[in-house]
């Protein structure tokens, strides 16, 4: 995923977000958390989005 850039996002459906290893940085709804793996975070819809791998 290091090679994809995230801008900030919403969707219409929820999402699942799996890592196995490494560490991810999020911000949900504007409030951001770092997250090491191994990982799953669930999303709900309509929810803001923007993923720092």
């Amino acid at each position: 995923m290091s090679d994809f850039t995230f801008e900030p996002h919403s969707h219409d459906f929820e999402e699942l977000v799996i890592c196995k290893t490494g560490m991810i940085e999020h911000l949900i709804d504007f409030e951001r958390s770092r997250l090491i793996a191994p990982l799953v975070c669930f999303v709900s819809k309509g929810k803001i989005l923007d993923i720092t791998v």
